[in-house]
């Protein structure tokens, strides 16, 4: 996969059928039930998730992974299957509080400018064993 300067794949929470150039925004600017809403269950700590930011992480597993929780969690008329993108993070970028990794393993940011469609309509079945399911 072709690599450029600044490029993160997201962690989305619903965003599907996007194209190059246009943004993913964070859940407090389109609606969308967030992963704060069900963090618990996740054992992940859901006050430090914010929603007023986009999560992204340059591994594409979980970004793979997330895409296709998403969908699985919210299905809506288009069907199962979450999209991963590779985006451009917006300014200002902050370490993700949630990740306990290498540095700029996960990261938080405004919004992000989709750089091209890395694939489309992932689905939770591909990661069942990885998740344990």
């Amino acid at each position: 996969m072709r690599r450029w300067p600044g490029e993160h794949l997201p962690v989305p929470r619903g965003g599907r059928d996007l194209n190059p150039g246009d943004s993913i925004l964070p859940p407090d600017a389109t609606g969308v039930e967030t992963v704060k809403a069900w963090a618990g269950e996740a054992g992940l700590d859901g006050s430090i998730i914010r929603t007023d930011r986009v999560f992204l992480t340059p591994h594409v597993e979980a970004a793979a992974m997330f895409a296709a929780l998403s969908a699985a969690r919210w299905p809506d008329e288009r069907g199962a299957g979450g999209d991963l993108y590779a985006v451009i993070a917006e300014p200002p970028v902050e370490p993700d509080p949630d990740w306990h990794g290498e540095p700029g393993g996960s990261v938080q940011c405004p919004s992000a400018v989709v750089v091209h469609v890395v694939r489309r309509r992932l689905h939770i079945a591909e990661f069942a064993e990885a998740l344990g399911l």
